[in-house]
């Protein structure tokens, strides 16, 4: 073994121990819960619409709401990052679709 091989791999090793996080400060990922949000108010009516899915562009379509055939409206949110992508009917990454084209489809 080099000389210069063995200073490069103990550099990359005391480089990789420097910058490593201990698996205890690891926060994972949360998604939303309704439980978190207890003062939204929804204004999102479905008394004239047909069963189906549909952004609600009040809140940047980052929610949605089933409609039944009975116009009761059923609430769901989008993981974070995401919103609803009212064309496709998916939560979709916010920057493929604009959220104001909703009412369109």
């Amino acid at each position: 073994m080099s000389k210069g091989f063995a200073l490069a791999a103990f550099a990359c090793i005391a480089v990789a121990v420097t910058y490593s996080v201990p698996a205890s400060l690891h926060v994972p990922h949360r998604a939303k819960r309704w439980e978190e949000f207890p003062n939204v108010t929804l204004n999102f009516d479905c008394s004239d619409k047909p069963l189906g899915f549909y952004a609600d562009t009040e809140f940047e379509c980052m929610l949605f709401h089933m409609c039944d055939e009975e116009g009761r409206r059923i609430p769901h949110m989008c993981g974070n990052g995401t919103a609803f992508n009212q064309e496709f009917r998916i939560c979709d990454f916010i920057y493929n679709f604009d959220c104001n084209e909703a009412p369109k489809w």
